[in-house]
């Protein structure tokens, strides 16, 4: 080991330093609107075993996205809350990208099939830090539009630490990245 940041120990070498990272898994359906921008949000049954979401349903945290076991995008988590499954509404299934609170429960209801109104989800908002396309290349625009994002939602000090974290991974992942 031969640095340590953020609470992530960094390997040099052929590793690559986002290896370490948590993972939040995704339906395959979700990754191109993940990557997109039209989904900035996930919502978890609290219940489920399968769901073991751990450090990454903490503000401020970086995970890696992933889909049919690729990683697709370093994501930051900007905000976690839990709520009844029967108060999942409109504005959270925009976040989504589904048009309604009804819309967003029935695609819930396909993953939980024994999932009740009275049942607790959990909402974790996060923003497309990089995505990672095939040869995970740094996509500029992503970390410009999270910068954006984060002077219109972040304190001037969460904005300087999502500025040194983009700095940091745009490094490491050019020093990694052939």
């Amino acid at each position: 080991i031969d640095d340590f940041h953020g609470g992530v120990a960094l390997v040099r070498g052929p590793r690559k330093f986002y290896d370490q990272l948590p993972r939040l898994n995704f339906a395959p359906q979700f990754e191109q609107i993940i990557v997109e921008g039209k989904k900035a949000a996930t919502t978890r049954m609290l219940a489920c075993k399968k769901d073991k979401l751990g450090p990454v349903s903490v503000p401020g945290a970086v995970c890696v996205g992933t889909a049919r076991g690729r990683d697709f995008g370093i994501l930051v988590i900007r905000q976690c809350r839990e709520m009844a499954f029967s108060d999942v509404d409109d504005e959270l299934a925009r976040m989504e990208d589904m048009s309604s609170a009804s819309e967003l429960q029935a695609v819930l209801r396909g993953f939980y099939p024994e999932i009740e109104d009275s049942d607790r989800v959990r909402v974790i908002v996060f923003s497309l830090l990089v995505s990672l396309p095939e040869g995970r290349k740094v996509h500029e625009d992503s970390v410009a539009r999270l910068l954006e994002e984060s002077r219109q939602a972040m304190s001037a000090h969460e904005v300087a630490e999502a500025i040194g974290l983009c700095i940091f991974i745009y490094i490491h992942m050019c020093m990694y990245t052939h």
